[in-house]
C-alpha cells in the first residue's frame, strides 16, 4: 500500500467549550477547563460529579430533531463544519467514504426510555429505544450529505474514532476512496460515567493529568470530524 501523504482539508468539532472549531480552540487557549458540574443526568449516586457536556446549541429541524440523537447532532454539526471548510456539498457521491467512531451511539436515549418504563412515567416514546446503535452518528452524517461510498462504524471504546481515522487514511491509500469523511461522536451516559466510577478511574475534580497529585480522568461528549 502506497505510502503517500494524505491531506485535511476540513476540520469540524463540538465540545464542552462549545459548537465548532473557533470554540474550542478559544476554549483551549483561554487556560479554562470544560469541565465542572453537569446535568445530562442524576449523578448524586455517584461517587464523582463533573463532566464536560456540551453547551445548547444550534437547534435543528423539528421533524429530523425528534428522531436525532445527541450523538447523532454532534455528528452532523461537526461533519457540517468540516465540509463547509473543505468546500465539499451534497450530495457527495460513491468516491467519498464515511468512517466513524462511536462507543456508546445513542445509549442516553436508550436509558431514559428504560428510566421512563421502569418510573410508569407517560410518554416514553419508541424511537428513543430504536436510536441506541452505535451506527447512529455515522449513518446520519453520511443520510444527510449523500454519502455512497463506504459508510463504516468502528466501536471499540476510547479507541473508536482513532480506529475510523486509520481505517480512512488506508482506504485513500489503497484507493477505495478519493475523499474520506472520519472522525467520532459520543454523549454522556450513565453507562460510561458508571463504569469508569465502579473502575475508581475518574478524578473527583476535573482531571490534572500533569500535576503530582492527579487522581484520574474525567468523562466528557462531544464529536470531531476531519475531511481526508
Amino acid at each position: 500500500m502506497s505510502r503517500e501523504p494524505v491531506a485535511v482539508t476540513g476540520l469540524g468539532a463540538v465540545s464542552g467549550y462549545g459548537w465548532g472549531v473557533p470554540a474550542l480552540w478559544q476554549g483551549v487557549n483561554s487556560g479554562l477547563t470544560a469541565i465542572g458540574d453537569f446535568s445530562r443526568f442524576d449523578h448524586i449516586a455517584y461517587r464523582t460529579h463533573v463532566a464536560a457536556q456540551v453547551p445548547d446549541g444550534p437547534a435543528l429541524d423539528a421533524a429530523l430533531g425528534r428522531r436525532l440523537t445527541l450523538a447523532d447532532r454532534f455528528a452532523l454539526v461537526a461533519a457540517g463544519e468540516a465540509l463547509a471548510a473543505a468546500g465539499l456539498g451534497e450530495p457527495l457521491g460513491p468516491a467519498v467514504g464515511l468512517f466513524f467512531g462511536s462507543s456508546t451511539g445513542g445509549m442516553f436515549e436508550a436509558e431514559e426510555y428504560f428510566d421512563g418504563l421502569a418510573s410508569r412515567r407517560g410518554g416514553t416514546r419508541i424511537d428513543r429505544l430504536v436510536a441506541q446503535p452505535t451506527s447512529g452518528p455515522g449513518d446520519a452524517v453520511a443520510r444527510a450529505n449523500g454519502i455512497s461510498g463506504p459508510v463504516l462504524t468502528l466501536a471499540s471504546a476510547c479507541a473508536s474514532a482513532n480506529l475510523a481515522l486509520g481505517t480512512a487514511l488506508d482506504a485513500l491509500r489503497s484507493g477505495e476512496v478519493d475523499i474520506a469523511v472520519a472522525g467520532g461522536s459520543d454523549s454522556l451516559c450513565r453507562l460510561t460515567f458508571a463504569g469508569f466510577n465502579a473502575l475508581r478511574a475518574v478524578d473527583e475534580h476535573p482531571c490534572r493529568p500533569f500535576r503530582v497529585e492527579r487522581l484520574g480522568m474525567s468523562i466528557g461528549e462531544g464529536a470531531a470530524v476531519l475531511v481526508l
